[in-house]
């Protein structure tokens, strides 16, 4: 089990296997109890936030492992506005 989940749907998952983390992307508002924005990140042990999400649902995750950075695609026209590190 991967904690006590989200409090929404899960729309997207994406795996980075060099940093051994697990992406997940939908419309939640909270992981494992604590607040995240429609994306969060699993270290293997707890759910954590990635800062301020997308206002709207994630429909699609695809990782860049050569630059360290996570890509969201759906519904989520104020991610670069946001400021969101990595988040594009």
């Amino acid at each position: 089990a991967l904690g006590s989940g989200m409090n929404g749907i899960v729309r997207a998952l994406a795996w980075d296997a060099a940093g051994g983390q697990l992406f997940a992307g939908g419309d939640f508002g909270g992981a494992g109890g604590a607040p995240a924005d429609r994306v969060a990140v699993w270290s293997g042990r707890d759910w954590s936030s990635l800062g301020l999400g997308p206002a709207v649902e994630v429909r699609a995750l695809a990782i860049d492992t050569a630059n360290g950075r996570l890509f969201a695609t759906g519904e989520v026209p104020g991610a670069a506005a946001a400021g969101l590190n990595g988040f594009g």
